[in-house]
């Protein structure tokens, strides 16, 4: 997959079918318009390709930080490079292009420079400035440019649209079997292991410490069933999200210990996928007590993956 970013003047090499949206968090409903994308390029022998905003234009034109994100950028390429797609462009998004009319951004940026001969979108896709922008544009102006236009509705979940705030809403509330559903695969968090505190090897349960994106949407503290993936290989992890209270350990943190693991996993990126959300952080008594616990959490994870048949 070749990525392009930072970079406003860029020109595509090839013609392209490109799906265009925020994705903040790639859900089931985003994959279809991917796939569509990715479909159609591979019948008319185009290249498809990913269209999205960096930052997120909402926060752009609230002129605020970035917080709460599904995905990170870093995550969100991770899930497009794995379903195969050719080109990845991660646009600029600042006041000038906030700025640019609908009809200028369809014109310059995805006729000239994303080559496009296919346009694939959800019904509710809005751009251009003011969002003044919609399908309907892009329809009349497919004939003037020769371009396809695939409009495509929200896919629903048991009689709910599936759409971000959904998506969002579930991993706020931990429900992590609930947002995995919703988004056709695990949750994950991506990045790479820092030193901590190293309580966990004083008590036989080394542990790797991720410090999460400031801007990335964390389900509750509490403890996660997970799957670490390190270096291509797959492991099972016990994840704890919070501020280990019982050390009196301050900040965000992500511990996972992994299971059947050897060896130094310090400065390696790791991704975890979440798969069960457990217990709640817990301060206990003491690291003995802690261990206990941790114990116990371990091998309900064991018994869990033997009863489903994973290795």
């Amino acid at each position: 997959m070749e990525i392009i970013k930072g970079n406003l003047t860029f020109v595509l090499e090839h013609p392209t079918a490109v799906v265009l949206g925020n994705f903040d968090g790639i859900h089931k409903g985003h994959l279809e318009l991917l796939r569509k994308a990715m479909e159609f390029a591979g019948q008319e022998r185009l290249k498809s390709t990913f269209f999205t905003f960096e930052p997120h234009p909402s926060f752009v034109l609230a002129h605020k930080e970035q917080v709460d994100l599904i995905y990170t950028a870093q995550e969100k390429m991770k899930v497009v490079e794995e379903l195969g797609m050719d080109y990845y462009v991660e646009f600029p998004f600042n006041e000038e292009v906030a700025s640019m009319e609908a009809q200028v951004f369809v014109e310059k940026v995805l006729v000239e420079q994303v080559k496009a001969r296919c346009i694939v979108v959800g019904a509710d896709y809005r751009f251009g400035r003011r969002r003044m922008g919609d399908v309907h544009m892009l329809e009349e102006l497919s004939r003037k440019h020769g371009y396809t236009l695939v409009v495509m509705e929200k896919l629903a979940d048991h009689e709910r649209e599936i759409s971000s705030t959904l998506l969002r809403q579930a991993i706020r509330e931990g429900d992590i079997i609930l947002a995995n559903e919703l988004m056709g695969r695990p949750y994950f968090v991506r990045g790479d292991v820092r030193t901590g505190m190293r309580i966990g090897r004083t008590i036989g349960i080394p542990t790797a410490n991720l410090i999460p994106p400031r801007e990335k949407l964390l389900p509750p503290y509490g403890v996660y069933h997970t799957e670490v993936t390190v270096d291509g290989v797959m492991y099972q992890g016990l994840t704890n999200i919070g501020t280990n209270p019982t050390v009196g350990g301050e900040g965000i943190k992500v511990e996972t210990f992994l299971l059947d693991f050897e060896g130094d996993l310090y400065g390696k990126t790791l991704d975890l996928e979440f798969l069960e959300y457990l217990r709640p952080e817990v301060k206990f008594t003491g690291l003995a007590a802690m261990r206990t616990q941790i114990g116990k959490d371990i091998d309900y994870v064991i018994g869990k993956v033997r009863g489903s048949g994973h290795a």
